[in-house]
């Protein structure tokens, strides 16, 4: 009996070992069973979770580098054929435009890469000044985007992740659509913020895929431009973010049509907008 109680005890320790050392050989190991004692199925469930944070990472990283090894050749090759073939003035508008797009698809990949290292700075933030800051720089640039909200509403963000968060939506929007606004909602115990556009949109079963890092949509399957100079990481990025901060963004129908970005952020307790 004693030596029966003695197995139950120790086998799912020791299968809890023999987990952790096939993983460190192994990145695709299977995991580890949660058995046992409450102590053992704790440490069971908690490697197995740090085990599939890992994963991501490294699978993140892979596809990372297998996007800029196979999108950055087309850049480049127009590249080399404008100067080998064409006349410096005639040439000079193509290599500023193929230089644009290699610039900006080095920008998203080591933003998707810096994304989950960025330290996260929690503070009460005026939400509303912020969406004007960055409507106001947009529309500096040329863009057809406008603030809808109140003059002020605080809630609990990064303000720096916050601002890239905006900017990357706002950026889709004004790429694929033309131009957007953003919204600003109270809600309780919580602010929203919406970003919406007019333009074709993104039918709502391919939603929960175009968050995911590397999907580009064509534009026969969205009813919008393909965007070739990035990644397809804009939205990935910005749900980490928003995740980051222990908000959420979710994907809409914009009525009567266009794509509606919902971000959704705590509001600070006790303390009025």
């Amino acid at each position: 009996m004693e030596k029966w109680a003695g197995n139950a005890l120790v086998s799912p320790i020791a299968r809890l070992a023999d987990g952790v050392d096939a993983f460190a050989h192994n990145i695709d190991a299977p995991e580890v069973p949660v058995e046992g004692a409450t102590e053992v199925r704790r440490a069971s469930a908690s490697f197995n979770a740090m085990r599939q944070r890992l994963r991501k990472l490294v699978n993140d990283r892979s596809l990372t580098l297998a996007a800029i090894g196979h999108d950055m050749r087309t850049p480049l090759t127009r590249l080399r054929l404008r100067v080998e073939t064409q006349e410096p003035a005639e040439a000079l508008q193509g290599i500023k435009t193929d230089l644009g797009a290699l610039e900006r698809m080095i920008d998203d990949a080591l933003q998707f890469l810096r994304a989950e290292h960025q330290p996260v700075r929690l503070a009460v933030t005026d939400l509303a000044v912020l969406c004007r800051t960055v409507c106001d720089d947009f529309g500096d640039r040329g863009g057809a985007v406008r603030y809808d909200g109140p003059a002020r509403l605080s809630a609990t963000c990064d303000s720096s992740l916050m601002r890239r968060v905006l900017e990357n939506t706002l950026g889709n929007a004004d790429a694929h659509a033309g131009g957007g606004t953003v919204a600003l909602l109270e809600e309780p115990g919580a602010v929203r913020v919406e970003v919406s556009d007019r333009g074709p949109g993104i039918p709502s079963d391919l939603h929960d895929i175009v968050t995911e890092p590397f999907t580009r949509l064509d534009g026969t399957t969205a009813g919008r431009d393909a965007n070739p100079g990035g990644f397809g990481l804009g939205l990935a990025i910005a749900r980490q973010l928003m995740q980051r901060q222990g908000g959420r963004l979710t994907l809409h129908q914009n009525e009567p049509s266009g794509l509606l970005v919902r971000l959704a952020l705590p509001q600070p307790k006790g303390r009025p907008g």
